[in-house]
């Protein structure tokens, strides 16, 4: 079965994806107008917000969807004020930008996870958007945003999701979210113990990595104005930004 599918409404197929795999991948959820007005946002929002002059950043509309040459990547690291590695801002502004609120009001995002939680009230967190620079990238090595030994059902766990505006990878251990996963975490890495509450981070030590997890990750392709949607029991990885683009997402 492919990761891959192409219409927001085909709720069983995308039902069956996440239960086979954790995840899915659902391409062209975002129009062409809608792109160019996040990116116009994510400009405005580098462009007006006030920063002294030694710290403005310099950077065109265009420049955000160009490649940068090394030139422009090391000057941009001498002023950028976005989180250094993830690429997030962290004013609170960012979590309000104009196209983002409008995404998630989309009547086609709300109908299925609606469906995919069988919820008609939705509770959800909407973070910033991310703006990483080529060569910028986490250290997380792997991990679930939830903790193995309290793991929810399949149609209880918590989804998340991202948008993607620039062609990207995605590291996961495919199948990773099932009970018999976490089973083998739990009695393999003792070093995960069982707390009295529950982490909302579990990472893996790379040092002690004993079922050799790095081996099992595969790196999905996900092409530009993509949706990701993921369970919280997915097992993952953040990777740097290996491509001479900005990465973008929200």
């Amino acid at each position: 079965m492919s990761y891959y599918i192409e219409s927001l409404s085909d709720v069983p197929q995308i039902q069956t994806i996440i239960q086979e795999y954790g995840f899915v991948i659902i391409k062209n959820v975002v129009s062409s107008s809608e792109h160019q007005e996040f990116i116009n946002d994510i400009y405005n929002y580098i462009d007006k917000t006030p920063r002294k002059p030694e710290k403005k950043i310099e950077l065109t509309r265009e420049e955000i969807e160009q490649p940068l040459s090394r030139d422009k990547v090391k000057q941009l690291r001498e002023r950028w004020y976005l989180h250094a590695t993830f690429g997030a801002p962290t004013e609170f502004h960012a979590f309000q930008l104009p196209t983002a609120n409008k995404l998630r009001e989309k009547p086609e995002f709300y109908q299925l996870y609606s469906s995919l939680l069988n919820e008609e009230k939705l509770l959800y967190y909407q973070d910033r958007f991310c703006l990483k620079l080529p060569g910028a990238g986490e250290t997380e090595f792997i991990h679930i945003d939830a903790d193995p030994h309290y793991r929810k059902p399949m149609d209880e766990a918590p989804l998340q999701s991202i948008v993607f505006f620039s062609d990207t990878k995605f590291h996961c251990i495919p199948k990773s979210h099932t009970p018999e996963f976490h089973q083998q975490i739990t009695n393999n890495y003792t070093y995960i113990t069982k707390n009295k509450k529950p982490r909302s981070m579990t990472m893996i030590d790379k040092k002690n990595d004993v079922l050799n997890l790095e081996s099992k990750l595969e790196a999905i392709d996900i092409p530009k104005d993509s949706i990701l949607i993921f369970t919280e029991n997915l097992w993952h990885a953040s990777k740097p930004n290996r491509s001479d683009k900005f990465r973008i997402a929200l």
